[in-house]
């Protein structure tokens, strides 16, 4: 049985690798329906794309972490009609599909890095209607996180992939990597934070 602070769910191997790489993750053998890499402090699960299956993989983290205290962490691209590619953006409110559910967020402090509305939509977004982060899996992580921890205790980081200059169809797998790579530092400092703020809670 797995125990660490930290449950990670990507959508995409190509999130997947850089991640693994930044955190020591190595994966886990024999492995079960998904593929699950673990560390010192977290385990990383590659759910696939989209809200149920983002759903699903939540739900393998819990069932196989021992640590039912453990944080969370969704980590995707996603675009937006005003920030540019590259960008890393930490979610202060996430938004269901359609007329679905909304989640105020709780933002830990001193990011590199704005924070934002994240709208989760059903199919691949190729416009950006508001000032939001457009992307599949957040209102399904989020959701299904909470069946397990407080909102205090789960976080979503989106970085930009595509915007009205840089469509999605220019998205390819070496380019999500890259850009994981290029905010590698980011990670790493939300990661730290998300860490030490469950240790020591921010005084209200």
């Amino acid at each position: 049985m797995l125990n660490t602070r930290l449950n990670i769910l990507v959508a995409l191997p190509c999130e997947a690798k850089p991640i693994n790489q930044l955190l020591s993750l190595k994966r886990l053998q024999p492995d079960g329906d998904l593929p699950l890499y673990v560390g010192q402090d977290a385990t990383l699960v590659l759910a696939g794309h989209g809200i149920e299956a983002t759903a699903t993989g939540v739900r393998v983290l819990h069932q196989r972490n021992s640590n039912k205290d453990a944080c969370w962490l969704n980590i995707g691209i996603a675009g937006h009609a005003k920030l540019p590619v590259g960008r890393g953006m930490i979610a202060s409110q996430v938004l269901g599909p359609g007329d679905g559910q909304s989640w105020n967020m709780i933002v830990p402090e001193h990011l590199n890095c704005p924070a934002g509305i994240v709208q989760t939509v059903l199919q691949p977004a190729s416009d950006y209607p508001n000032q939001a982060a457009y992307e599949m899996e957040a209102a399904g992580f989020v959701a299904a996180a909470l069946e397990f921890s407080p909102i205090a205790k789960i976080h979503v980081l989106k970085l930009i992939s595509d915007n009205p200059d840089n469509p999605n169809r220019g998205i390819s797998a070496k380019m999500v990597r890259t850009l994981i790579q290029a905010q590698s530092g980011l990670i790493r400092q939300l990661i730290n934070r998300i860490l030490r703020e469950d240790v020591e809670p921010p005084s209200s």
